[in-house]
């Protein structure tokens, strides 16, 4: 499998995940020429990691919401005075 995704995959219970970058890499290993680790991912620490490090700033997107809203009361508010 593309080493890019070895991390993820290997968080299924009892599957060997083996990343390699090029096809010759799974050649020379089942001829004995290569040796490859498999990638191996504690799951546990892995999803306390994302609960701690989430990507999406929350307080960004509340902003955004707000802006939206108000740009909305205030066009609202122009058409009615008119």
């Amino acid at each position: 499998m593309p080493v890019s995704n070895a991390k993820e995959a290997a968080m299924v219970e009892g599957l060997h995940v083996y990343g390699v970058t090029h096809i010759n890499d799974v050649v020379d290993f089942f001829k004995g020429k290569k040796v490859i680790t498999p990638t191996v991912v504690d799951v546990k620490n892995e999803f306390m990691r994302a609960q701690v490090n989430d990507d999406i700033d929350f307080a960004y997107i509340i902003a955004e919401l707000i802006l939206a809203i108000d740009d909305n009361f205030q066009a609202t508010k122009f058409e009615n005075s008119a």
